[in-house]
């Protein structure tokens, strides 16, 4: 009898098991400190988690629904890899315990797994497990089985971290037994396994091994479909106003109004879907979750406050909310938005307008590209403009430290210790490797920083994000960024999104940065 064999008589594979075992140091979990809790016994009603990050974690009463929202994705990751339904409530209570599972799985780059038998978890799993949680229906759309197993494999290959060497533990989790979900159980069921003598790798069973076992838990549940997830656009839309509202740090006693957050929570959303659907699906949360890789990072910090001991490393903190000029259309709300692109790479209680024309008097594109110049640091150049039907459009330009002045600034602020010693010429030299929408990853000198790129980015009446490869450029009577976006001296403004030519007349333009003085 082989050892899967026995587990299975032990009760070892039953979903309960894996499930009531997986805190107590399988898997890498566990590893999550613990601030306001001592044990993880007892348990917590919605209503009494959501008081919870009322009172602990920071959460302003106007926002307590996104303790609803935060309340049914913890339930549904602690269930992981034995999901519930799409259209299940969730449970009325959950223990301290089932809370921290939940956490485990919903934590960036917590959850790696990964050996010489087994198989790597990404970032993408982490996005989509995510998406699962908020996933309260389904739809019947046109499904391409091709499409659906291309970005499953791009996925999987994607690099789990900046400095991750081990590519021969990264593999597809899409085949003709199932997708991503049922490769979930599979490497669930790879990584706890049981190991008597408590020695590593586990007990020396390949993944590969449990398929049969895996195949046999998700016979019993007809819950393992992603393609035919998907997320209700107006939930998913009030959801995101919380997630701007809570951007940026609130004083004590301040209670943000959602009602001038809803445009911006619609002009977020609806870019997550088509025009004419009213639902959000796995391919479409996909592409644009790491165009705004902060827009979740409010509520981590949240859940941190109440159940962590710090901050993860890969979140964010929070800025005190701006003020900006009364008579200025980059508002609270659509500051909001560009924090859920760049706030780590920004310091918004810093953040001000440098310049404004607003009143007819409109720069030509070489004063436009000169005073860019001329920024201190980061900034953004931002245009409102009018189409012919009268709708609005936000566009925008976002101006990052420079790599060589980024790592100057890292070797002033940190001590890196003696230069390591270099024999070439090109180790001298920058290295960068693309990591997302927004960042790469440079080397320089042996030491590794993650500066965030130049792009362009629409906030009005969608948000969209494109990386801008070279530097922004004058020809004629032109400003261009790349394909993207181009400023014309007589006010026309053009902004490629994807198939789509936008065509805009300009009517306000603002550059903001870090150290801004207003005129």
């Amino acid at each position: 009898m082989n050892r899967i064999q026995t587990w299975k008589l032990e009760g070892r594979l039953q979903p309960s098991y894996i499930l009531d075992h997986l805190g107590e140091g399988y898997f890498g979990f566990d590893r999550l400190g613990s601030r306001s809790f001592q044990s993880r016994e007892g348990e917590l009603s919605e209503d009494e988690f959501t008081s919870l990050l009322l009172a602990v974690g920071g959460l302003p009463p106007s926002c307590l629904g996104l303790g609803r929202f935060t309340y049914q994705i913890i339930a549904y990751l602690s269930l992981t890899p034995f999901y519930p339904s799409a259209n299940e409530k969730p449970r009325a209570t959950l223990t301290i315990a089932e809370i921290y599972r939940g956490l485990e799985w919903l934590t960036p780059n917590n959850v790696r797994g990964g050996d010489s038998r087994g198989r790597a978890r990404t970032p993408a799993d982490e996005r989509r497990l995510l998406f699962q949680s908020l996933a309260t229906a389904t739809h019947d759309g046109a499904r391409d089985a091709d499409t659906d197993r291309q970005r499953a494999t791009r996925n999987a290959f994607s690099m789990p971290e900046p400095d991750f060497e081990e590519m021969e533990w990264l593999h597809s989790n899409y085949c003709d037994d199932g997708d991503e979900m049922f490769h979930d159980v599979l490497d669930v069921l790879h990584m706890f396994q049981y190991d008597e003598d408590k020695f590593l790798p586990f007990a020396n069973v390949k993944r590969e091994d449990f398929r049969e076992t895996a195949k046999e838990l998700v016979a019993k549940q007809d819950r393992f479909r992603l393609h035919t997830l998907a997320i209700p656009l107006d939930e998913f839309t009030a959801l995101v106003g919380f997630l701007l509202a809570t951007q940026f740090e609130w004083e004590e006693g301040e209670k943000p109004e959602l009602a001038p957050f809803n445009k911006a929570a619609t002009a977020v959303a609806r870019s997550f879907c088509d025009e004419s659907s009213n639902v959000i699906t796995w391919g479409k949360f996909d592409d644009m979750l790491p165009q705004m890789p902060f827009l979740f990072d409010p509520l981590y910090r949240i859940l941190a406050a109440v159940f962590l001991e710090r901050l993860p490393f890969e979140i964010s903190y929070s800025f005190k909310a701006p003020t900006p000029p009364r008579d200025s259309f980059m508002t609270l709300p659509r500051l909001s938005q560009l924090a859920s692109m760049v706030n780590m790479d920004l310091d918004f209680e810093s953040f001000d307008r440098a310049h404004e024309w607003h009143k007819g008097i409109r720069p030509n594109a070489r004063v436009l590209a000169n005073v860019l110049r001329s920024m201190p640091e980061q900034s953004v150049l931002v245009v409102k403009g009018s189409s012919r039907s009268g709708g609005e459009f936000i566009f925008g330009f976002f101006n990052p430290l420079p790599a060589e002045l980024e790592t100057r600034k890292h070797e002033e602020d940190a001590d890196l210790g003696p230069p390591i010693e270099l024999d070439d010429e090109v180790g001298r030299q920058l290295t960068l490797t693309k990591l997302d929408a927004v960042h790469d990853r440079l080397e320089y000198r042996g030491s590794i920083m993650y500066p965030a790129r130049p792009h362009v980015f629409m906030l009005s009446p969608a948000q969209r994000m494109v990386r801008l490869e070279g530097e922004p450029r004058v020809v004629g009577d032109r400003l261009f960024f790349g394909d993207a976006l181009q400023l014309r001296d007589d006010g026309l403004v053009s902004f490629q999104a994807g198939d789509r030519n936008i065509h805009v007349k300009a009517t306000h333009i603002e550059i903001w940065g870090e150290t801004a003085s207003r005129e």
